[in-house]
């Protein structure tokens, strides 16, 4: 039977135990967590109290502003022709340090009376201002969002009223209410007043306060107005935000309190449990100390020996220690070396065909470049010479045949470049560099309108679409998609062709698009094997390589390569490139 404690696990939970670790985190938990608790509900308390409190400085602030509207209203129906009905609105604006403007308006809006004409002229029209809106819908008084006065520059907003057959509206600065938020002394992340449409009207912080924040969206405004005044949660879980409602105005007060500042003195706490967690372990420490230096020391002879594995010498073997698991896994890592050694032996050999297999390919595909185009040459000069020499003694039926074969040969001379084409896509470095499909898409097009002038082509093509490729296989790839479109789109009477990219499911994909032939989705598995064609060549010339050369090539560049179409309706011809990142990821 082995010895528990020649075994790591064994002695790991041996010393585990032995420090107590658990019971003692646990008591800690515990406690921390009556302290955030009772401390939480303090702040919270606290934190209600004062928004009331504010809240009912806010209101005292409408309820003044309100009755000195009241208040000249009395006056304007008492005395509606006075000419001294403007030296009570200056007076009023001079008296309140937080009047900027005060007006009396008619029925549609214009100005009758002003306490600064300079700004505010007799008979301006002022109908589609939202104050004076608010107050004709409204059958109380309308206070307004906070904006910035154009002339004063002040934090502003507006008060107004309907009164019989007359509005009065004043200009209020609302510095008063920021100030009253900065003179709190309490130790809070933010206290602010917000009105009934969400908007920050006064901040403790005054660059919050001049920003004029939006806070509709949060989640902790939203309960307060659907369920009432309390504290509730920040949608980041960070704050504790406490409301108040000020009046029937639907506007708020608001205190938020970062949760550090409670859990400061949980810290102090939780520094006296470590503390004691430290005290208790210190009789312990020793004899871990001593268990773990046999843990590190068998680690670190096992790494050094493993060491000599990584760096290619799979001939060592990694000594056995004095724990059951090491030597487990000893055991498995010279099986797993012994493996390697095999498989790099295998592989040596396999990269060695690999090169003969290659160099025959290059024999042959010289053999086929200068052997085998010779005698092609020689089939059609003497067919065009016998043609043309005793082209007279023959007959239609002979002069047809020598046609054929100088078509024939012609089209196995296209074949062999193919062909080649084909066996060169898969050999030689890739030479990547961020490359303007774009540009490139273009220049084969205009070749081919060069070609055939006559037709009649639509060209679609989306600017400066860009992607990390090698210039010259992607140029064979364009050429070969962009050469089919034209092909196949010769019969239509106008001929559309496209080339883009998107974003799809995260991915960049390019595309090639046409409104010609098209083809049965059903054989859409074959469209990109050699030599398989989906026409006959008596509609389309072709030999059937292109579409397998272009899947080669995307291939290489490790992406994908699709089709869609229908026949008469067009194709579109998709693929993928791996961008910059990918391809040195």
């Amino acid at each position: 039977m082995k010895n528990p404690f020649k075994t790591l696990k064994g002695t790991m939970i041996l010393s585990l135990i032995l420090i107590l670790i658990i019971p003692l985190m646990v008591v800690s938990f515990i406690i921390s967590s009556t302290i955030v608790s009772e401390l939480s509900k303090t702040v919270v308390e606290e934190n209600e109290a004062i928004t009331k409190a504010i809240a009912l400085h806010v209101e005292h602030f409408f309820h003044k502003h309100e009755e000195l509207l009241n208040s000249i209203s009395y006056y304007y129906i008492e005395n509606p022709d006075c000419l001294h009905t403007e030296d009570v609105l200056e007076s009023s604006v001079n008296g309140y340090g937080t009047l900027e403007l005060a007006l009396i308006l008619d029925s549609e809006g214009k100005i009758i009376f002003s306490s600064d004409k300079n700004r505010a002229k007799i008979g301006f029209d002022m109908s589609r201002q939202p104050f004076f809106i608010g107050a004709m819908d409204s059958d109380g008084f309308f206070w307004s969002s906070p904006f910035i006065d154009p002339i004063t520059g002040h934090t502003t907003v507006t008060v107004s009223k309907k009164f019989d057959d007359f509005v009065i509206a004043a200009y209020v600065i609302v510095k008063d209410l920021t100030s009253l938020l900065g003179d709190i002394g309490y130790n809070i992340a933010s206290a602010a007043i917000i009105d009934n449409y969400g908007t920050v009207v006064a901040h403790s912080n005054p660059v919050k306060a001049e920003r004029r924040e939006n806070v509709s969206d949060n989640g902790h405004y939203q309960k307060a107005r659907t369920l009432g005044p309390g504290t509730y949660e920040s949608d980041c879980g960070t704050r504790l935000a406490s409301f108040f409602p000020v009046g029937d105005t639907g506007w708020f007060t608001m205190i938020t309190v970062d949760k550090s500042v409670i859990n400061k003195p949980v810290r102090n706490s939780q520094f006296i449990l470590f503390l004691s967690i430290i005290i208790i372990g210190l009789a312990e420490i020793a004899f871990v100390i001593y268990i773990t230096n046999r843990i590190v020391n068998s680690t670190k002879r096992l790494s050094k020996q493993s060491g000599e594995v990584a760096r290619g010498n799979y001939s060592t073997k990694i000594q056995q220690t004095r724990f059951a698991e090491f030597n487990e896994l000893i055991e498995n890592f010279n099986l797993m070396t012994n493996s390697i050694k095999e498989r790099e032996e295998e592989l040596i050999e396999t990269n060695e065909e690999m090169k003969r297999v290659n160099k025959e390919l290059e024999a042959f595909s010289y053999s086929v470049s200068h052997d085998l185009r010779a005698p092609l040459r020689y089939v059609v000069g003497f067919s065009e010479a016998l043609k043309e020499d005793c082209g007279d003694s023959l007959d239609d039926l002979g002069r047809g045949y020598l046609d054929k074969i100088c078509d024939s040969a012609r089209d196995m001379g296209t074949l062999i470049n193919d062909i080649l084409k084909l066996s060169r896509v898969t050999r030689g470095e890739l030479n990547k560099r961020e490359i303007n499909l774009s540009n490139m898409v273009k220049s084969i097009l205009d070749y081919l309108k060069r070609e055939e002038p006559d037709r009649k082509v639509e060209l679609k093509i989306q600017k400066n679409v860009f992607a990390f490729a090698d210039e010259n296989l992607i140029h064979v790839a364009l050429e070969n998609l962009l050469g089919n479109a034209w092909k196949f789109s010769r019969n239509e009477e106008k001929a559309v062709i496209q080339f883009g990219s998107k974003e799809e499911n995260g991915e960049r994909v390019f595309y090639i698009k046409d409104n010609g032939a098209g083809f049965d989705g059903e054989y859409v598995d074959t469209i990109f094997e050699p030599f398989h064609r989906l026409h006959k060549t008596s509609e389309f010339e072709g030999t059937g390589i292109g579409t397998s050369l272009v899947k080669r090539v995307i291939m290489r560049h490790g992406g994908k390569l699709w089709a869609e179409g229908e026949v008469g309706k067009g194709a579109t011809f998709y693929f993928t490139i791996k961008e910059r990142g990918e391809e040195d990821g």
